[in-house]
């Protein structure tokens, strides 16, 4: 009886406050809207002037877009015409490849290859060849000049390294072959036949490149900057000379490397990195006293080969930086473990080509005889791991053990000496000689002619010279074969003191470059020129992107340089530079210490914004593995997208083709009665002063007001052939998508851009919209200067006139003050389609520069919701909270207000919270949090978050943007060594202790003390050295003011040190029925409150009441939302090594053919028996040293 009539007391208490709740939410409705249309009026009206501007812009719609009709574009019928057009464009640069490989062949036969070419020739030799190449030079400006001019006609062009020396016999030989008539005629015609051919090259071992067409090379001022060019290590170079590969690197890392012999590894290593592309893969193993995989944790299947991504190549060298050198090595067993490394996992996940071990030491004290001889019996019929050996450090000259191991391997005589930086680069092709005579063995055999050779596809780069992102397609050149080859049994290495034998190769490549601008073009569907309903993209038959209208690509700058800043202005020693700069991303890139664009898979693109983080995952993978498979015959949809793909005949690339549904077309009926569209582009660009760089030549009283800083949007769906050609100009704001609008824009780009402007008619709207806010801020003018003043509410205003509505036109942004803008994302987020067809006051919070942005669409052109521009507040974000308790403090002065239902002073358990679409609560009534930043909700509530997700009235969106910018991540080894030996100096001495006898132990301190000096000495030595050998006295030194700096250059450097990386945004959505749109109320079940939700009518704003005192804890104490993160690499690496992978179509796997040469080796009990002498020698001298340690601490103790 007594728990009946609990029950029936609780349900009334229950049904009590659930009424409750509901009154309070009805007498909070009027003060709700009275609250949101002062917020309206303060914000928008006040701050952004919408009430001049919305008027003006609706007008113009209704006159300007009143012929104006939506349609759908004929998806199938559009895939068809762009395939057709994607065949033959594709087909007319393989024929062109073909011919002019054909050409350059016949030339390089005639070639005497078994001829001894001087190193040198002769001063008259050389000075005669010297005025020839100068004829031909890319670098001499005044023969392009005249070409140009049309004076003379148009030919090709010569570059030569800058390692290589011009007067060397090889120079000179490929200067001649390469530029004869027949060669030069089949460029001249393979331009007139295809214009879309961006350039035609023809490189060569000796590091000449011959272009075609010439033109005037940039490298900068010559007084700052160095050309890197090299052909050797351009992409297409190194695509086609080689056979895919599974490379292992075998580091030496023990106590004796420590310093720089460590230093020229780790740099090597980095060199080889960027010899790799995506068709091979690698992995690593250190070792000293012990040995480990570069690789743990991070990789997946119990194998350690990840693929040569520029992801897995960064995240590789910076495990390695974080390896301390120390104790001693011990080869025999790291060599078991490397060769054991190739028979794990699956080889499906591997090149399928050769299977290489690249040692780097710095000595080798025990000879892997065992281990090499083990491998060779327990596997005889598995394919040869070659082991090629390089020898590290200075000084160093090459070993005789490591000349044993390559050649038991089968990897030649020739060992890699690096005894310096400066050998680094070159010595890091050492091992693609002995596969570059397997393949052109191979291609003898089976692919005489360039006919019948596969066409190499180079990964997507950027082009040296300002031409953008590009791909090319490659085919190796034959030419006679070595004489070596009629002898090749009757030569032993190790007696004999030639060590240069001419082994098979190649006379060079030659390749053709597509650039991006040109493939946009075949690529943009029939009737879809601004990408807003359907795009297409290009992959390979890895699901590697080649090109993407979301592709994000660095700007066209000059790459293959590396660029000095300042230097001296008195010449101290050979034009000493002292270079101070900050080494971004982007100029690692243009040096060639990173990939200058950066490989993604296909998956990473498909699920790339909040409108596509709700995309079904399985449909998403399904179509990659369409795609690698060239499975084309069906196509995929589900309920947001189509997809259809298309291979690519006699290439291994496939093209992809995505429809997005439910997204109408915009067409134009008709011609209006229009002002002329480029009459205001006219004005200003003849407003601009040539050649200035600077946005603040605009003359104020024209068009523009001094006032307002006009920039460019680049949407997430870039126009190539736009973006390209306006990323050559500076200043550039390099990571972030805006670019400053700039007067050096060329005409036809500029007119592009300001015809959008004229269209709009913001000649107009702009000058009334800027005197309003001048006029409002006249009594403030420095508003620029108290940007990072706290206490000023306003921070800036913008117009943003969209490109959706405007066929392929960029967005224009207008700001209100023009202040210089450190980051521009926190008022360009993308915001969700739902919200902007229901055209509500938007309110995004930016956690990172702690401000709000209000916005909010205006000048509607059609019904599916299309709109012309718009209108954007910042504020800082303590703004919402101010006027929240200014709202609650004035309805305590009066009785009938619906504030006073969130008085704490009237009900002290109740809360209210202002919120906005994200679930950033905004503002409280709490009196004492006046100032404070705006946190999650499930931050302050998380058992209320974790039941409104339970119960679906909250929605989670998760994506990823590959695009992204990091800080970047140093790893400086010596700080880290530094900070291990401080925070671990009892570990160590303990570890240390089992080395030595007790006697030492009680010497410890002197080695403390020894350790501490060696340490300065390894500074200072070679500073003194440095100094001592330089030989100026003191009073010559220049002091660091007399410099000289390339002004352009250093105004261009990074302001931050940011990078490329995948951040994973999540954010989470009110998701309310209909019914709920008004007003709701639910209990909560474990705390047992009354929950109210009251959503605002014109804005993206609720308010959430809490009615009831939780006995439980609601502080959270777990960091469940982070609604912006990096992901890691490791992970990255993890998740795409399980991904789908076929082998490619255009490449030869090769890896052993019975010709090549392999010379008699030295028998392993010889090799043996010195070692033991060897290891005996040693022995005796530890002893010795030993000893006389002893001695003197004997000595010691006397004293």
């Amino acid at each position: 009886m007594f728990s009946i009539f609990g029950l029936l007391l609780l349900l009334y208490n229950s049904l009590g406050q659930h009424q409750e709740i509901e009154k309070v939410l009805r007498r909070l409705r009027e003060s709700v809207d009275k609250f949101e249309n002062n917020f309206y009026k303060n914000v928008l009206e006040e701050y952004g002037q919408i009430g001049m501007i919305k008027p003006a812009l609706e007008e113009r719609a209704e006159r300007y877009f009143s012929l104006l009709d939506q349609t759908n574009i004929d998806f199938p019928a559009a895939v068809l015409q762009t395939e057709k057009r994607i065949e033959r464009f594709f087909n007319s640069k393989i024929e062109a490849l073909r011919r002019l490989a054909s050409t350059a062949e016949k030339e390089a036969l005639k070639i005497d290859i078994n001829e001894e070419l001087p190193k040198s020739l002769t001063d008259k030799e050389c000075s005669r060849n010297l005025k020839q190449l100068n004829k031909n030079s890319v670098k001499n400006s005044q023969i392009w000049e005249k070409i140009k001019k049309g004076e003379i006609e148009q030919r090709s062009g010569v570059h030569i390294a800058i390692e290589s020396y011009k007067c060397s016999g090889e120079v000179v030989r490929d200067f001649n072959w390469t530029g004869q008539q027949k060669i030069e005629k089949q460029m001249i015609e393979n331009a007139k036949l295809d214009s879309s051919i961006m350039r035609q090259y023809i490189g060569t071992y000796s590091g000449l490149t011959r272009i075609f067409p010439g033109f005037n090379w940039d490298y900068g001022t010559e007084q700052f900057g160095v050309d890197l060019f090299d052909p050797r290590f351009r992409p297409w170079f190194i695509s086609a000379e080689s056979s895919p590969r599974d490379v292992l690197f075998l580091l030496d890392l023990s106590g004796s490397a420590k310093g720089m012999s460590a230093h020229l590894i780790k740099t090597a290593v980095g060199a080889v990195l960027q010899t790799l592309s995506p068709n091979d893969f690698f992995s690593g193993i250190w070792y000293n006293s012990k040995r480990e995989r570069v690789f743990d944790n991070c990789t997946g299947n119990y194998d350690s080969f990840v693929q040569a991504t520029s992801t897995n190549k960064l995240l590789f060298r910076r495990l390695l930086d974080k390896v301390e050198e120390r104790d001693q090595a011990s080869l025999p067993a790291a060599l078991e473990m490397a060769f054991s490394e190739f028979f794990r996992g699956k080889n499906i996940q591997r090149s399928g080509g050769h299977r290489l071990i690249l040692l780097f030491t710095d000595g080798i004290e025990f000879w892997p005889a065992e281990a090499v001889q083990r491998l060779q019996k327990e596997n005889p019929l598995t394919e040869s791991i070659r082991v090629f050996g390089h020898s590290v450090g200075h000084g160093r000259d090459t070993q005789a053990a490591i000349s044993w191991l390559n050649c038991w391997t089968n990897a030649g005589l020739t060992q890699a000496v690096i005894g310096s930086i400066a050998e680094v680069k070159i010595k890091s092709r050492e091992h693609l000689k002995k596969l570059n005579e397997i393949l052109a063995l191979n291609y003898r055999d089976k692919s005489p002619t360039p006919n019948e050779r596969p066409i190499t596809w180079s990964f997507p780069y950027m082009d040296a010279q300002k031409g953008g992102p590009i791909i090319s397609l490659s085919i190796p050149l034959l030419g006679k074969q070595p004489n070596i080859y009629k002898i090749i049994n009757n030569y032993s290495p190790i007696n004999s003191t030639k060590q240069n034998i001419r082994l098979d190769g190649f006379m060079g490549i030659t390749s053709i470059d597509i650039s991006f601008e040109e493939i946009g073009k075949v690529l943009n569907l029939e009737g879809e020129p601004d990408l807003a309903q359907a795009y297409a993209f290009i992959v390979d038959n890895n699901g590697l992107i080649y090109y993407h209208p979301r592709f994000y690509t660095p700007p066209a700058k000059i790459f293959n340089i590396r660029k000095t800043f300042c230097h001296r202005s008195t010449l101290i020693r050979s034009n000493v530079r002292v270079p101070f700069s900050k080494a971004d991303e982007l100029i690692q890139q243009q040096m060639g210490y990173l990939d200058s664009i950066q490989h993604k898979d296909i998956l990473e693109l498909l699920n790339f914004d909040e409108n596509e983080g709700k995309n079904n995952k399985n449909i998403l993978i399904q179509f990659r593995n369409n795609l690698i498979l060239r499975n084309c015959l069906k196509t995929l949809e589900d309920d947001f997208n189509q997809f259809k793909c298309f291979p690519i005949p006699n290439t291994p690339l496939v093209v992809g083709f995505v429809l997005k549904k439910g997204k109408t077309k915009i067409i134009l009926n008709g011609k209006p009665e229009l002002e002329n569209p480029f009459e205001l582009s006219n004005r200003i660009l003849s407003s601009f002063i040539p050649n200035n760089q600077n946005i603040n030549t605009i003359n104020s009283s024209n068009i523009i007001p001094s006032s307002v800083g006009i920039l460019l949007r680049k949407d997430q769906l870039q126009q190539f052939e736009i973006s390209t050609q306006l990323s050559r100009f500076n200043p550039l704001n390099q990571f972030i998508r805006l670019i400053e609008l700039l007067p050096s824009i060329n005409n036809i780009i500029g007119s592009l851009i300001l015809s959008h402007l004229s269209l709009l008619s913001p000649n107009e709207l702009i000058l009334l919209w800027s005197k309003k806010l001048e006029n409002k801020w006249k009594n403030n003018i420095n508003l620029c200067n108290n940007i990072n003043n706290k206490e000023l509410i306003f921070i800036r205003t913008y117009l943003e006139f969209k490109s959706n509505s405007i066929l392929e036109y960029p967005g224009i942004i207008a700001l209100f003050p023009k202040c210089k803008i450190i980051s521009t994302n926190d008022f360009l987020i993308n915001n969700n389609k739902e919200e902007e067809e229901k055209n509500k006051i938007i309110i995004n919070f930016d956690s990172e520069n702690d401000l709000i942005s209000v916005e909010q669409l205006i000048g509607r052109i059609d019904s599916s919701f299309n709109y012309l521009a718009k209108i954007g507040v910042q504020l800082r974000s303590y703004y919402l909270q101010q006027k929240f308790q200014l709202a609650i403090e004035h309805s305590e002065l009066l009785k009938n207000n619906g504030w006073n239902e969130c008085s704490i002073k009237q009900y002290l358990n109740r809360k209210c919270f202002l919120i906005n679409t994200n679930l950033f609560v905004l503002a409280t009534n709490n009196l004492n949090n006046s100032s404070s930043q705006p946190i999650h909700l499930s931050n302050i509530e998380p058992k209320l978050f974790n039941e409104l997700l339970e119960r679906k009235l909250i929605e989670r969106i998760t994506w990823r943007n590959p695009n992204s910018l990091c800080p970047m991540i140093f790893e400086n080894p010596r700080l880290r060594q530094q900070h291990f030996a401080f925070s671990s100096q009892q570990q160590y001495l303990i570890d240390s202790s089992l080395y030595y006898s007790s006697a030492l132990k009680n010497y410890s301190f002197i080695f403390k003390f020894l350790q501490f000096l060696f340490s300065w000495l390894e500074f200072f030595i070679p500073s003194s050295l440095f100094v001592l050998a330089s030989k100026i006295p003191p009073d010559q030194f220049i002091p660091l003011e007399n410099i000289e700096c390339d002004n352009e250059a250093i105004h261009s450097q990074p302001k931050e040190m940011l990078e490329h990386c995948t951040t994973e945004k999540t954010i989470f959505k009110f998701q309310l029925k209909n019914k709920n749109e008004n007003a709701f109320w639910i209990r909560e079940k474990e705390c047992n409150r009354s929950v109210g939700l009251l959503p605002f009518s014109r804005s993206g704003l609720y308010l959430l009441v809490l009615d009831g005192e939780c006995k439980f804890k609601t502080s959270s104490t777990s960091i469940m939302f982070n609604s912006n993160i990096r992901v890691p690499n490791c992970n990255l690496t993890f998740e795409l090594s399980s991904l789908k992978r076929r082998k490619r179509t255009d490449l030869d796997y090769t890896n052993s053919h019975p010709k090549e040469f392999n010379p008699l080796c030295t028998s392993g009990s010889s090799t043996n028996i010195f070692k033991k002498e060897y290891l005996f020698i040693i022995m005796v001298l530890k002893i010795i040293v030993f000893n006389c340690l002893l001695i003197n601490f004997n000595f010691f103790d006397i004293f």
